[in-house]
């Protein structure tokens, strides 16, 4: 049996694969906006917790440095006569 062209189901499956396709596109095309969206906000929220993680450490260290100084600052004991 021979078909026309573009008539039977040869030309519905092909038109049906244009509109899965196209479809397919719409879906896809707006999850890459949607995707890169995320992305951005993850990686605001990962940039936030180390500038806070980096907050933290410097005032560990800044501490640190005053228990030094009042330790330098502090007179040595007297050494015991004899030793």
């Amino acid at each position: 049996m021979e078909r026309a062209a573009g008539t039977g189901s040869g030309g519905d499956d092909e038109e049906l694969l244009l509109y899965r396709a196209e479809e397919q596109q719409q879906l896809g095309g707006g999850g890459g906006a949607e995707r890169r969206k995320r992305r951005a906000m993850k990686n605001r929220e990962s940039a936030e917790r180390s500038r806070a993680r980096k907050q933290a450490y410097l005032q560990e260290l800044e501490q640190e440095v005053r228990l030094l100084r009042a330790k330098k600052r502090r007179p040595a004991p007297p050494v015991p006569p004899g030793t």
